[in-house]
């Protein structure tokens, strides 16, 4: 045999032989299973992991070409501690029943603080008992945001996160509420930061729930499309008490000095079903004394209970008897 034909033989048989392993390695990969956690059932977002067995099971049937990136496998050897490291841990999204267990899916462990996902913002409102569903409002919610002013209300913000009541970031585990001050929404960008900046200031804001695992809007329910919805959903106050501007009264010249001249000022103040006058005490070169507030309820009260007390007080006309005759 030639040297030629004989070396052209060894390359043919290297080469089939490195595209044979090759094609063996192919075929491992592709049928290669990793061991990760599935959802035994749907957990909702927010949830905190207390004993991950009861909300997943290791599933070792999953190719690992189908595997997320950042799937959290399940390492045999280690399994015990496998579960324990998922303890305490909070599911950032909610997950179905099924889905496979992500790194990118939870929280970070023991993080101090907001965990603000990249690109959002975090905004704190006032809350109370009245405008947070009687603090059913807890870390996890979604909720919309409404405006009311002077009696007209407008959804403002829908499907907002949660993220804290006051400095708690967890749901209570032995309460259904929890009660706070203050709420902390999560924002996607910078101008819904200035929109419910501005609608804090402008207003009276109430968090209105939405039903539980809803996670996100329905099509072409966005804050931007369907702006705001308002409807006259407060009674009106009562329309402010009539009154006459009083007149300065004249100063009175002492001896000395003269004591000082004032007047009085009025504003009239709604807010909502309710109103108020604020009366200011004014010197004469226009600076404020004093002021005090009275609701238009108790201008009324006072009013009639002075109308009555001076219809009170008139005395009837004195009839005259006819002199008797003098005899």
């Amino acid at each position: 045999m030639k040297p030629k034909t004989l070396v052209l033989m060894i390359l043919a048989i290297v080469c089939g032989l490195a595209a044979s392993y090759m094609t063996s390695q192919l075929i491992a990969s592709n049928s290669e299973t990793v061991t990760v956690y599935k959802a035994k059932k749907r957990v909702s977002q927010w949830t905190t992991i207390r004993d991950a067995r009861d909300l997943f099971v290791a599933d070792g049937t999953m190719l690992k070409k189908n595997a997320p990136q950042s799937t959290i496998l399940a390492d045999p050897d280690l399994a015990s501690k496998r579960w324990d490291d998922l303890k305490g841990r909070r599911l950032r999204t909610a997950l179905e029943e099924g889905s496979v267990l992500t790194e990118d899916l939870l929280l970070k462990k023991d993080s101090g603080g907001l965990d603000i996902p990249e690109g959002k913002r975090a905004i704190a409102v006032r809350i109370s008992a009245e405008n947070a569903v009687a603090f059913f409002v807890v870390p996890g919610s979604k909720v919309d945001v409404v405006k009311t002013v002077a009696g007209r209300a407008e959804v403002v913000m829908r499907n907002r996160l949660v993220l804290a009541v006051d400095q708690s970031i967890n749901r209570p585990e032995d309460k259904a509420s929890a009660q706070g001050a203050t709420a902390t929404l999560q924002l996607d960008n910078e101008e819904q930061v200035l929109k419910l900046s501005a609608a804090r200031d402008s207003g009276t804001l109430s968090l209105v729930m939405r039903p539980q695992g809803d996670d996100g809007m329905k099509e072409g329910d966005k804050d931007d499309e369907k702006g705001p919805v308002a409807a006259a959903i407060v009674v009106p106050p009562p329309p402010p008490p009539t009154f006459d501007e009083p007149e300065a009264k004249p100063a009175v010249v002492g001896a000395v000095t003269a004591k000082p001249q004032y007047f009085a000022k009025h504003i009239d103040i709604i807010n909502g079903s309710r109103g108020i006058r604020r009366t200011f005490k004014v010197d004469k070169g226009g600076q404020i004394v004093e002021f005090e507030d009275k609701t238009f309820e108790d201008i009324n009260a006072d009013r009639a209970e002075k109308a009555a007390a001076a219809k009170h007080a008139e005395k009837p006309p004195v009839e005259e008897k006819p002199a008797k005759p003098i005899e």
